[in-house]
């Protein structure tokens, strides 16, 4: 193999560690929201919101759901070019104090 191959190699092993780093500070970061949504009182339930761009899964969870019931994102099935943009939003039982 030539330098130019070992160096096309390395640049592609590196672009995968980065999205690998990527998608579990992604993780990391939407288990934290979820976790604060669900210990939150006046959370009553989590939307499951995707993108005008989401993948097939993404699109098939998108809805409302109980505060156990709510799916993990970023999905591992995820096809979405850029990778997974799905969020939480929460439902307020209350917004101001």
């Amino acid at each position: 193999m030539n330098n130019k191959d070992n160096t096309s190699n390395n640049q592609q092993s590196d672009t995968t560690n980065l999205q690998t780093v990527n998608i579990e500070t992604k993780r990391s970061e939407l288990n934290e929201a979820l976790s604060k949504h669900i210990n939150n009182p006046r959370v009553s339930k989590i939307t499951f919101a995707v993108s005008f761009d989401a993948c097939a899964p993404g699109r098939n969870l998108q809805g409302t759901y109980s505060k156990q019931d709510t799916p993990a994102i970023p999905l591992d099935a995820c096809s979405r070019p850029g990778g997974c943009n799905c969020r939480y939003i929460p439902v307020l039982t209350e917004i101001f104090p």
